[in-house]
């Protein structure tokens, strides 16, 4: 026998065996995590819906981004009020539940994203405004400021309990 570490196998057939249980059992960890994507979207699409996150709620818009949006004619809510982080909802429309191998993950692809998730200084910006009443459209130049973090990108407790019963039933192989 050679020197070194040697790896004797009697029963080949039982190792086989039991190499493809675990592969059936990483299979079916689809279906959990596909569940579990799903949890993760509606925490977050809920974040959006009440504006925070089940620990808090998000900082009130700034007077120069309340001005913008009356100056932009945005559309409100029933209540008659721009919901926060919402309004074009091009970002709340971004959100995407995502899942691989070994994981479940939900994210967005917009750019501005990570300034509103963590807060931070905006950059220098030009704004096309068009007058809410007259229609008289002019350019707003926005100097850099300070935008609170809205974390959007969170996981409310109730989902979280979800996800851990869901997890716990895969483990015990149910």
């Amino acid at each position: 026998m050679p020197e070194g570490i040697v790896i004797q196998v009697n029963n080949f057939k039982q190792v086989r065996e039991r190499l493809k249980e675990k592969m059936r059992r990483l299979q079916e960890l689809k279906t959990p995590l596909n569940q579990i994507s799903v949890l993760l979207y509606k925490s977050v699409m809920k974040n959006f819906e009440e504006e925070g996150t089940d620990k808090q709620k998000w900082p009130e818009l700034s007077p120069l981004t309340r001005l913008i949006r009356r100056h932009r004619a945005s559309k409100p809510n029933k209540t008659g009020k721009i919901k926060i982080l919402q309004d074009t909802g091009y970002l709340r429309m971004s959100i995407y539940p995502e899942i691989g191998e070994d994981y479940a993950s939900v994210g967005t692809n917009v750019p501005y994203a990570k300034l509103h998730q963590f807060g931070g200084v905006s950059t220098p910006s030009s704004v096309l405004m068009k007058h809410w009443k007259t229609g008289t459209k002019y350019v707003m130049n926005i100097k850099s400021h300070n935008v609170p973090a809205r974390p959007f990108l969170t996981i409310r407790k109730e989902f979280l309990d979800k996800i851990k019963a869901i997890a716990k039933r895969w483990m015990a192989g149910d």
